[in-house]
């Protein structure tokens, strides 16, 4: 009786600890039992998932992490194409050429991200100034003077101007060449097409010295420029005095960024010309 009293013992003892093992090697969760969270970004969205923008322009996007708490909020923002638009670490974009690119944003680990597919557009640039060579200028009855008006910013897109004179009497405008009919005064206006931008010079007309002898700028020199044939013509250097004769020509300048630099009263001297385009 006690040999069989003891094998029942000991197989009670065992299977005992057999059921304790495996109860505590494989424990079971419920739904309410408490997530463990490491504190990092779980979702990240942009308020456009698409954009459109003209160059020039500026947009910022909105951007919403999940959770609101989370430990790391840190996010790096890209552009696949800088050459088209830049993007700052603040969500800032900037167009800069006609083109596309995606902008993206990613959490700090790069495992949560979202993006925008942006498209540039050329768009209309916009004026936002205009201005001329010279406020104050003076012109002998018969001669003619050019004033030049450079439009704010150089990239805009309707860059056309009006010219318009207070006394035609006095002085008359064509494209910006003025041209003195009598002795007296005369507000030169020129106005921008797009914006209704204005700048003015006020000419003094006064009498020609009788007998006296034309302009002649001389030999050509480092600081004068001279014209004698129609043409499109292009600075690539600064000048003090730009002299025109061309007769019955019509000449178009294109000042490419560099000035002329008045030294005798007038910075371009038309002799005989047709039509002196200026522009800047």
């Amino acid at each position: 009786m006690r040999k069989i009293f003891k094998r029942r013992t000991l197989t009670i003892i065992l299977s005992s600890v057999a059921a304790l093992s495996l109860c505590c090697c494989n424990p079971t969760y419920h739904e309410d039992d408490p997530i463990i969270d490491d504190g990092s970004i779980k979702s990240i969205v942009l308020d456009k998932t698409s954009l459109e923008m003209n160059v020039g322009e500026t947009e910022t996007l909105s951007v919403t992490i999940s959770p609101e708490n989370a430990i790391n909020k840190t996010l790096i923002w890209s552009s696949s194409n800088e050459s088209v638009a830049t993007v700052t670490s603040s969500g800032l974009i900037t167009a800069i050429a006609k083109g596309m690119s995606i902008i993206t944003v990613k959490s700090e680990t790069g495992n949560k991200e979202a993006s925008c597919t942006l498209t540039v557009k050329e768009g209309t640039i916009s004026v936002k100034g205009i201005s001329l060579n010279y406020d104050k200028a003076s012109v002998k009855i018969g001669k003619t003077i050019a004033l030049v008006a450079t439009i704010d910013p150089y990239n805009a897109t309707n860059k056309e101007i009006s010219w318009s004179t207070s006394e035609s009497d006095v002085a008359s405008v064509n494209n910006g060449v003025v041209t003195g009919v009598s002795v007296g005064s005369a507000t030169i206006t020129a106005t921008s097409n797009d914006g209704n931008y204005k700048a003015t010079c006020l000419v003094s007309v006064t009498q020609d010295d009788e007998g006296g002898d034309e302009y002649d700028p001389g030999e050509p020199s480092e600081d004068i420029l001279q014209i004698t044939e129609a043409g499109d013509y292009t600075l690539e250097k600064n000048y003090k005095q730009i002299y025109v004769n061309a007769p019955e020509a019509t000449v178009n300048i294109d000042l490419n960024g560099h000035t002329i630099e008045n030294n005798q009263n007038s910075p371009i001297y038309v002799a005989d010309c047709d039509s002196v385009d200026i522009s800047a």
